[in-house]
């Protein structure tokens, strides 16, 4: 049986396990393909100097977060390897990767669940989330959320950049 590895590289930002809103894929973990999913995944020493890790936030996050206007239904897929890279970090201009491995049974499975995650709503998603998640007495407001030009890593390579106004109550960037 074929296992097929699937990579999706958000860069600028990440809401933690964004990719929620129910529907979530069937787990048969196994030791080989969370290995697989593992070592597929971006670690800092693959970063130019400034970058550090620090871990995932979307490890810790609990219940996958739902997005108005963004339900992949991937239910009917099953997922043998799963993988949180840690979050990288730039302070100089306050970039932000993760990347999320998965690992499915089958490469159609793979492809499927690919392509119903990586749909044009899925930056909006971020978005979203990302102003949901800041809290009072601090603000934001979305500025942007598209997707960007990515080098291509495997079959399928996805970014993002969002670019937010966050108020704080003693700054504004």
């Amino acid at each position: 049986m074929r296992r097929a590895l699937l990579t999706t590289a958000i860069a600028a930002v990440l809401v933690p396990a964004a990719w929620a809103a129910g529907g979530q894929p069937q787990q048969a973990f196994t030791k080989a393909d969370q290995a697989r999913a593992r070592a597929a995944s971006l670690k800092v020493s693959d970063f130019a100097a400034g970058w550090t890790a620090s871990p995932s936030a979307g490890a810790t996050a609990g219940p996958e977060p739902r997005c108005s206007n963004y339900h992949p239904d991937q239910s009917d897929l099953v997922e043998t390897g799963k993988y949180d890279s840690p979050d990288f970090t730039r302070t100089a201009d306050h970039s932000f990767i993760s990347v999320s491995t998965g690992v499915f049974k089958t490469a159609a499975m793979a492809r499927r669940g690919y392509a119903r995650v990586a749909v044009r709503q899925l930056p909006a998603c971020f978005g979203e989330l990302f102003a949901r998640g800041i809290t009072k007495p601090s603000s934001a407001r979305v500025v942007s959320a598209r997707p960007i030009a990515f080098p291509k890593a495997g079959d399928r390579s996805n970014a993002y950049r969002l670019v937010a106004s966050v108020r704080t109550p003693t700054v504004t960037r």
